[in-house]
């Protein structure tokens, strides 16, 4: 036997051990030589027109996230090839309950700390009531359902009213919207939002106060900050997991996404536990942060994608708008975009979701960043 070949057959298992390792990879982390590039772009917002799915298309949109109601979007959308997803919100029989507190601290968020806006306001004077409002909410760094800013964490709430999703009524009227859903041809999959709680922490209605009671005595807990945390993280999961195996039960070939929010303070970043085809999990805010967090955000998203469920991806999220059209956002201009985008690549992510690029989508200096880090799709 020669001496090539015998280097040849001692290096084969070796050869065998590594292709192993890197088939094991998560999806969303890819070993490559070239410049990193994102595989999959899922852009939450309206299409209303060709022009738009057309700038869609140039900077990479693979999947697209529109609202249920607006069929013919989704129908254009199919036709230029993309995955279309319905989003979805939670649907209760009663809004969620917050502590007296609480409330006084949405109402004042909410009204820019007190402000009334007159009986028979013109036009002018409910411009200048939203104005004032948002400025308010920029002065006192509100968040709008994200991390809250140091300063806020244990007093910021959500200004948005959510329904309680708690609990078997809840879930069966939203086991009945999704079987209409799943009836639409034209849907690719399910997109999951605003699935969690106002406060950031839990949701005191009687519906959950009795389920809660259960699961103390259930698990011989005592009524601790630590059990109210837990149970709470438990019906966030329990609720995400069995309205997706009923989606899969109406449809097998349906997907399910979600972009994970509110944020739920205790575990910002649970979303790896839910059994979903892709989990949107925020790594860059609409609040300029710092790249070290973008980078430690999209590790955990990314490399602990399969630790609970074989099927789910990583999808880390950025949040941007507009800040001239939406006031109480922090700017992003495109370096900086582009510097969120790359602090995600670094870390592993291949996979990338927005909300909202309708923002940008007639900004040629935008688009241009996406096309930059896009992987180039054939035919483009």
């Amino acid at each position: 036997m020669s001496g090539i070949l015998k280097v040849f057959l001692r290096l084969l298992p070796l050869a065998a051990i590594v292709s192993a390792g890197l088939a094991t990879l998560p999806a969303c982390v890819r070993t490559e030589k070239e410049e990193p590039r994102f595989e999959r772009f899922f852009s939450w917002g309206a299409l209303p027109d060709e022009k738009d799915i057309r700038h869609a298309l140039e900077c990479g949109v693979t999947d697209v996230i529109l609202p249920a109601s607006q069929t013919k979007q989704m129908s254009r959308a199919k036709k230029h090839g993309l995955t279309v997803y319905a989003s979805f919100g939670p649907h209760g029989v009663h809004p969620q309950q917050m502590s007296p507190d609480e409330e006084r601290e949405r109402l004042r968020l909410e009204s820019g700390n007190g402000l009334v806006l007159p009986p028979k306001a013109t036009p002018g004077q409910r411009s200048e009531f939203r104005d004032k409002v948002t400025s308010y909410q920029k002065s006192v760094h509100y968040h709008f359902g994200g991390e809250p800013d140091p300063a806020n964490v244990g007093k910021e709430v959500l200004i948005y009213r959510i329904p309680c999703f708690n609990g078997p009524e809840a879930m069966e009227k939203m086991k009945e919207k999704l079987k209409t859903l799943c009836a639409n041809p034209d849907l690719d999959g399910i997109a999951f939002d605003f699935f969690g709680y106002m406060n950031y922490h839990g949701c005191y209605c009687e519906t959950c106060r009795v389920l809660y009671g259960k699961y103390l005595r259930k698990n011989a807990l005592p009524d601790t900050e630590k059990s109210r945390d837990a149970f709470f993280l438990q019906c966030l999961v329990d609720c995400n997991n069995e309205l997706a195996a009923y989606i899969r039960s109406q449809r097998i070939d349906m997907k399910v996404i979600s972009h994970v929010y509110p944020v739920f303070l205790p575990e910002p970043l649970y979303g790896n536990r839910l059994d979903l085809d892709f989990c949107g999990q925020t790594a860059a805010w609409y609040f300029l942060w710092s790249p070290e967090k973008i980078r430690d955000y999209t590790k955990v998203i990314c490399e602990q994608e399969k630790k609970y469920h074989s099927r789910s991806a990583g999808l880390p999220f950025i949040g941007f708008y507009d800040a001239d059209k939406r006031k109480p956002f922090d700017y992003k201009s495109p370096e900086r975009l582009e510097l969120e985008l790359r602090a995600i690549l670094d870390a592993g992510g291949r996979n990338l979701m927005i909300c909202s690029p309708n923002d940008f989508w007639d900004k040629k200096e935008y688009r241009d960043v996406l096309r930059k880090v896009m992987r180039k799709k054939e035919g483009l």
